[in-house]
């Protein structure tokens, strides 16, 4: 190596610290905004709550690296006390659902926390732990199937999205179990047993692949007329495309940071959007 060839190393990785250095400081700052937010609709006592929740999970988060980010996680929080909701679904279970059981059990008793895992063993380990936070959390054992492409897309034209998926869906093979690039899957699951119009709430973190926007249609019987779909690695397929094929959705915050990208939408229903008077629809 010359000895240019050497300053430019030692410059390259100058720059590199620096740029690690403002992106961590970014998210700090980011991650402190979230939680006055939460502070803002739940006082102290909702702090509190969820730092205890993310404390018992703290063991999780170690070997979890797909968990939805903590300023993610206190979105959730956040949403649940401002907008009073009564049902929550998360696709991907894991550091977020054990952190989420035990702010509900302290701060929103009341609220049910949907969340769906697709290996056994993860799915019991994780169903034990929120049993133990004492709140209205359920870990679902729903093994994926998948679609082929052209059943995907008509997925979201069929009737009844639910009954196709459910008799379209073909088993995934044990390679698919892990792989981070899996088309076309989603948890095979009879949604119709949701009350209609309850989950107010969708965390959209799995399972990996583009399959994730199968939640859209699968869901509308159980969204509330302005649901919110907190979707996780938002850039990574065309997931708000899909999701504005099957609702009128509108970005409400979002985030692009430090290897994670995550976004904050409002779906509401077409038919509804279509049945509004000409004056609403201009507000």
């Amino acid at each position: 190596m010359t000895e240019s060839d050497g300053k430019r190393s030692l410059l390259s990785r100058a720059v590199g610290k620096l740029k690690r250095e403002l992106e961590g400081r970014r998210v700090r700052q980011q991650e402190r905004l979230a939680w006055s937010q939460l502070r803002a609709v739940g006082g102290a006592d909702a702090e509190r709550a969820l730092r205890a929740g993310l404390s018992a999970a703290e063991d999780y988060r170690h070997w979890d690296a797909w968990s939805l980010s903590i300023e993610g996680i206190i979105w959730a929080a956040e949403l649940i006390i401002r907008e009073r909701l009564g049902r929550v679904m998360e696709f991907g279970a894991g550091y977020s659902t054990i952190a989420l059981a035990h702010f509900l059990a302290r701060c929103a008793s009341d609220v049910h926390l949907d969340s769906f895992e697709h290996q056994r063993h993860y799915a019991d380990l994780l169903q034990a732990r929120v049993a133990a936070a004492g709140s209205l959390a359920t870990v679902h054992l729903a093994p994926l199937i998948k679609l082929t492409d052209l059943d995907f897309n008509r997925a979201f034209e069929a009737s009844d999205p639910i009954e196709f998926f459910l008799k379209s869906g073909m088993p995934i093979s044990a390679a698919d179990e892990t792989d981070t690039r899996v088309r076309n899957a989603f948890y095979q699951f009879d949604f119709r047993t949701i009350p209609e119009r309850s989950v107010g709430l969708v965390i959209l973190d799995g399972p990996n692949g583009n399959g994730r926007s199968i939640a859209y249609p699968l869901l509308r019987r159980a969204l509330t007329e302005r649901a919110l779909i907190l979707i996780d690695d938002y850039l990574d397929y065309p997931f708000v495309d899909d999701l504005k094929g099957v609702y009128k959705a509108g970005r409400e915050r979002s985030v692009e940071l430090a290897g994670k990208e995550f976004a904050l939408y409002r779906a509401e229903p077409m038919d509804a959007v279509a049945a509004q008077p000409a004056a609403d629809k201009l507000q």
